[in-house]
């Protein structure tokens, strides 16, 4: 359940223009391995009411934990509608894990342009490996305490 959606009750954006707003409560793990199908779930809009007008894709979180296999890894962030991949929109990318497993900091943005009427949007994961449990980590205890990954969607 989004902490911010006012567009199941009123049909569309609040007064700032948001349309969704959500933070992760807890990490959450990739098991995808498809890049070129819907991922993992990481964020759920539910049904949202869109005008027609571009909307921008904002997804941000502190750390996501790359695959640790010793050849290059990719964690792909994805927009998905139903069984659509729209874009893959974020790429995070290790040349060589052997040396050290890093997690990587993402601030994402994609713009696109709804039809006018209901969608509800998958913003999933996708891994070139399962290694390592790779995971969007967000407010998972610690040490250190990840700040919670948050996804927002708003006009452009």
């Amino acid at each position: 359940m989004p902490l911010h959606d006012i567009s199941a009750t009123t049909g569309g954006s609040d007064a700032n223009g948001v349309y969704y707003f959500n933070e992760l409560g807890s990490s959450v793990t990739i098991l995808a391995t498809n890049l070129t199908a819907v991922g993992t779930t990481i964020w759920d809009t539910g049904q949202i009411y869109y005008d027609g007008a571009m909307v921008k894709l904002e997804v941000w979180c502190a750390d996501l934990d790359m695959p640790s296999n010793a050849v290059a890894s990719n964690f792909h962030i994805q927009l998905c509608e139903g069984a659509s991949l729209i874009s893959a929109f974020v790429q995070a990318f290790t040349q060589n894990t052997t040396v050290a497993r890093g997690g990587v900091p993402v601030y994402g943005v994609y713009h696109f342009t709804p039809t006018a009427g209901p969608h509800e949007y998958l913003i999933c994961g996708v891994v070139s490996s399962t290694t390592g449990t790779p995971k969007v980590r967000s407010n998972d205890g610690g040490p250190p305490v990840f700040a919670k990954a948050w996804a927002r969607i708003s006009k452009a």
